[in-house]
């Protein structure tokens, strides 16, 4: 029987194959953390918005608009969420269609459908709209223009909840 040596030839092989696949792998890792981090930060603030919902619907008669703002940009302080610049928005909604309705329930604008107006059984919706930046900002694609894929895109979390006041 005879005792073959790995030679360095070899050696190098391995070598060059992990330097050809280490990228992707690490590539892969990090796209995982990322998606990861993503899930994390939307599930914060769908609970933001449910509570802020939860505590608009029961207290129609006694909390303002910018109390329940209040709640969502605590719950998103409490726990780091990382959205830029996140805009809150509190309104009367028909709860099919997510419109804003007025205190005729016609169709209107988000600022003029306070939440206050909505009898016993119709919806009141809690939005945030926002930024979400990624850690690793993106795939650069050409070096001068700093254009990126992934860099960041718009979030949009909502909640309905039926009014048990007024």
């Amino acid at each position: 029987m005879r005792h073959r040596a790995t030679s360095t030839r070899r050696k190098g092989a391995y070598t060059l194959e992990l330097a050809f696949t280490l990228p992707f792998i690490l590539l892969f890792l990090f796209a995982i953390l990322e998606y990861g981090r993503y899930l994390m930060t939307r599930n914060q603030l769908e609970n933001a918005v449910r509570e802020a919902a939860r505590v608009a619907a029961a207290r129609t008669n006694d909390k303002t608009t910018t109390e329940i703002k209040q709640i969502v940009t605590d719950y998103m302080k409490l726990f780091n969420t990382q959205i830029a610049s996140p805009v809150v928005d509190v309104y009367k909604a028909d709860p099919v269609t997510r419109n804003p309705l007025d205190a005729n329930d016609a169709i209107t604008t988000i600022g003029a459908a306070p939440f206050n107006n909505a009898k016993f059984g119709q919806g009141i919706c809690v939005q945030v709209t926002g930024t979400y930046y990624t850690i690793f900002g993106g795939i650069a694609l050409n070096q001068q223009t700093s254009a990126k894929i992934g860099a960041s895109f718009p979030v949009q979390v909502y909640s309905i909840m039926y009014s048990e006041g007024n």
